[in-house]
C-alpha cells in the first residue's frame, strides 16, 4: 500500500509548487492537515471521466446488499438513534 504523506497547511503554503509538481509528475497524494486533522487531499485528478451510470449501478448494488442484511422493522432513523446512544 502506498504511504500518503501528510503536510500541514503552512507547509502547503510554503511548498505548493513542489508538491503540485510531485502530484503531477509521480501521482503522489498528500493529506493536508489543519491543527493535526486531515482537512483536504492533494491528489491527481481521476484518469477517466466520471461514469454516472456505473456509479448508479454500483450504488444500487450496495443498497441491495445493505437491504438484505437490514433487520426487519427497524427504520434508518431508529438505527442511527441507537448508534448515537452507544456513543
Amino acid at each position: 500500500m502506498t504511504r500518503i504523506e501528510q503536510v500541514t497547511v503552512e507547509e502547503l503554503k510554503q511548498r505548493a509548487k513542489e508538491l503540485v509538481r510531485r502530484v503531477h509528475q509521480s501521482g503522489e497524494t498528500f493529506e493536508v492537515t489543519v491543527r493535526g486533522r486531515v482537512a483536504a487531499l492533494l491528489r491527481p485528478p481521476p484518469k477517466q471521466p466520471f461514469d454516472v451510470e456505473a456509479w448508479i449501478k454500483e450504488t444500487d448494488e450496495i443498497a441491495a446488499q445493505i437491504g438484505a442484511l437490514w433487520p426487519a422493522g427497524v427504520s434508518a432513523e431508529e438505527a442511527v438513534r441507537e448508534q448515537r446512544r452507544e456513543l
